[in-house]
């Protein structure tokens, strides 16, 4: 009785054991195949070779080597596509298309793909067969070679000759081009003349001088006289002190005056100047005769006062940028 007991322990043991090595030697198994579309070919067309590896989760590939087909002379490998994977009832699939030709008649082997893998450390490698391949030369129709005829001349036409006249155009603008370049090269071109620099006051001086020679206000023109007067003092301002003097406000240009190093004499004569002009203008006021010389007297003593030091090279400050003569 025990010993009916084990006998049967040692039989469900067995069968157990080999089941488990039936299924480790099916899960270690890999597949690899490599099949044509055709075996026949002709002579340089093209050929796919289907390739296809079977093979469980528990392999890894390691590397398809391809260097058997690429070093075959008779062969030309064209494309070597990218694989697709495929999973498959619990195997891994991978398959691609390789893309080759032949340039020779006659019968060839495509030559074994290897792949290398490794399953549970240990490398091994497995490969394609060999597939035959006939490639064959088309068939040439007889064909009888006719005689040579002579080549037909076409008369020439105006278009035949554009071409010439166009390119006798282009020689005939470049000579004239060259001509010029020449010609200019050795004509000196004189150098623009130098840009003048005034001294402010010298031509604050020559307005006040001219006003006084239009004799304005003599003939009745006070207010044409009165802007002149203060247009040239403000000109002046901005031209020797940079100050913003001819867009500004009485006001503004007094109060601009503060900072700059003035006696308080001139700084009221100036402002009686300003604003006896606004006055003339915007009130129509009438002065009298006497402020006219008298205000010609305050714009002329202002610069002669306010002009810069005479250096040995010259004035250095107030200078006035003018266009060449």
């Amino acid at each position: 009785m025990i010993r009916n007991r084990i006998m049967k322990i040692k039989r469900i043991i067995s069968i157990a054991l080999v089941s488990f090595l039936l299924a480790f030697n099916t899960n270690a198994q890999l597949a690899v195949s490599a099949a044509l579309d055709s075996t026949h070919m002709m002579i340089g067309d093209q050929m796919r070779l289907h390739l296809s590896i079977q093979y469980p989760p528990n392999i890894n590939i390691v590397k398809v080597d391809y260097s058997e087909l690429e070093k075959d002379e008779d062969f030309e490998l064209l494309s070597n596509g990218n694989f697709d994977t495929l999973d498959q009832n619990g195997l891994l699939i991978l398959q691609k298309d390789l893309l080759f030709s032949i340039y020779d008649s006659g019968s060839f082997y495509v030559p074994p793909i290897k792949v290398d893998y490794s399953f549970n450390g240990q490398s091994q490698s497995k490969s394609t067969y060999k597939i035959q391949v006939d490639v064959m030369t088309p068939q040439q129709d007889s064909v009888y070679l006719t005689a040579i005829k002579p080549i037909i001349k076409e008369a020439r036409t105006w278009r035949d000759l554009l071409p010439i006249f166009i390119g006798v155009f282009v020689l005939i603008l470049v000579l004239g081009l060259v001509f010029y370049l020449v010609n200019r090269r050795g004509k000196e071109v004189a150098p623009p003349p130098p840009i003048r620099k005034v001294p402010a006051h010298e031509i604050a001086n020559d307005k006040l001088t001219g006003l006084k020679k239009k004799q304005l206000w003599q003939n009745g023109e006070v207010k044409a006289y009165q802007s002149e007067l203060t247009y040239i003092v403000r000109e002046y301002l901005e031209n020797r002190y940079d100050a913003q003097a001819l867009e500004s406000t009485t006001s503004e240009i007094l109060s601009q005056l503060k900072s700059l190093d003035f006696d308080d004499n001139m700084k009221s004569q100036l402002r009686e100047m300003l604003e006896l002009a606004d006055m003339v203008k915007f009130a129509k006021a009438e002065p009298p005769v006497e402020a006219h010389e008298r205000l010609m007297n305050y714009a002329e003593s202002f610069v002669d006062k306010t002009k810069p030091e005479l250096t040995e090279e010259g004035y250095k400050e107030g200078l006035v940028e003018l266009p060449p003569e």
